[in-house]
């Protein structure tokens, strides 16, 4: 199982992005900022963690909402 976890802090999106293209993860994580990567590219993650504390919380609705 090939798995991807996208986190807050320093992310070149293009990076980011071409290597969720390349790897093709079985599972695809949305860790606190990650989320806000996921929605940008219309990314439906498996699973968002974290606190929270560094995510809009509309996109933590919007998610759960998935």
């Amino acid at each position: 199982m090939k798995a991807i976890i996208i986190s807050g802090g320093s992310l070149d999106y293009n990076f980011a992005l071409k290597y969720v293209k390349d790897y093709q993860p079985d599972v695809l994580i949305a860790a606190d900022r990650g989320m806000q990567f996921c929605y940008d590219y219309h990314l439906i993650p498996d699973y968002i963690m974290g606190d929270f504390d560094s995510a809009d919380a509309k996109l933590v609705q919007y998610f759960c909402a998935q």
